[in-house]
């Protein structure tokens, strides 16, 4: 018979040792440290089947947080589907940003492309006095958002709505904006890896011929949503051109005193504009 202990040992012939931990604790609804203590209990035979069954998935291509629906981000968990991006340690910066401006501050903010909610709700998380709105053209992400706002009790001080962008959204003046926009290039889809392309939604990361067409939607006209001095907080690629085409279309759309922030890498991740009306 097959003890938590040896069906990892099994697994990591093909997977890695986290992958294994992972699949064999969920599929004995255990946490990681819960599985090692347990490592002499005994496997059931669906148990089996369905750790098998996920090796499969895992062997395909299919990422662990989409095999088993959820993912840690900023020490939280998200639940996640197909309808939305699977959150990203790079993302974390866009919420140390913030955090850095307001973090004991009473603020109002918006929230572009919300997808699982993840940035909104680590936000509204680690601050009890922000509330938020997030905008989604994906309803489906939507209530994935809401879901993830109710599990994680923020979901009082999380609006959302069903929009495209900025497009006929209510006037309103925000303290602060926030958004992952899509920015990878149409030709550079197919060359993606198989993880990213063939399970984050096409949606999350097409951003046109050069990347830049979701910040040209935003840009256009956050300014006129962000309060005096308010800023504007946006994730972008590794690429060092899209990074200045992205700090071009904030200056054109009246945002100053452009700042970048750096990933753990070194890579620019994180571009701020702050909206002063003069």
């Amino acid at each position: 018979m097959a003890t938590l202990y040896t069906i990892q040992q099994d697994l990591r012939d093909t997977l890695t040792a986290l992958d294994a931990r992972l699949l064999v604790a969920a599929a004995c609804d255990m946490t990681q440290e819960e599985a090692i203590i347990n490592a002499k209990t005994l496997l059931t035979p669906p148990q089996i089947q369905q750790i098998k069954a996920w090796q499969d998935l895992r062997l395909a291509g299919m990422p662990i947080s989409r095999i088993l629906g959820t993912r840690e981000f900023y020490g939280l968990a998200f639940q996640i589907s197909s309808a939305v991006l699977d959150p990203r340690p790079d993302s974390e910066l866009i919420v140390e940003t913030a955090l850095a401006f307001y973090k004991n501050k009473t603020a109002h903010f918006l929230d572009i492309g919300t997808g699982s909610g993840c940035l909104a709700i680590a936000l509204l998380h680690c601050n009890k006095n922000l509330t938020g709105v997030g905008v989604d053209v994906s309803r489906q992400a939507l209530r994935q958002a809401r879901i993830n706002a109710t599990n994680l009790g923020v979901g009082a001080r999380l609006a959302l709505r069903h929009n495209h962008w900025l497009e006929g959204l209510a006037p309103h003046k925000y303290d602060f904006i926030i958004s992952n926009p899509p920015y990878i290039t149409t030709t550079d889809i197919d060359g993606l890896a198989i993880d990213v392309r063939d399970h984050d939604p096409l949606l999350a990361l097409d951003g046109g011929v050069d990347g830049l067409d979701a910040y040209r939607a935003i840009l256009a006209c956050a300014a006129a949503y962000l309060r005096e001095g308010g800023h504007i907080i946006l994730e972008i690629g590794s690429d060092s051109n899209a990074a200045q085409g992205v700090k071009n279309l904030l200056t054109q759309g009246g945002l100053r005193d452009i700042q970048q922030k750096k990933d753990l890498s070194g890579v620019v991740r994180v571009l701020i504009g702050t909206y002063n009306n003069d």
